[in-house]
């Protein structure tokens, strides 16, 4: 998106318009991928000792 110079693409669901994702959008959600990732390797971490 960013190369491409896109804000927004469009979601189809069988050709109609069903909404629209920002670049915002997916920064937000791979933010909390990633929170939730090093929560899930912290705990492993600390349930090992």
């Amino acid at each position: 998106m960013t190369s491409g110079r896109y804000r927004h693409l469009p979601v189809l669901d069988h050709g109609r318009l069903v909404g629209m994702v920002s670049i915002g959008d997916l920064v937000k959600h791979r933010v909390r991928e990633m929170e939730l990732e090093t929560g899930v390797l912290r705990d492993a971490l600390i349930a090992r000792y």
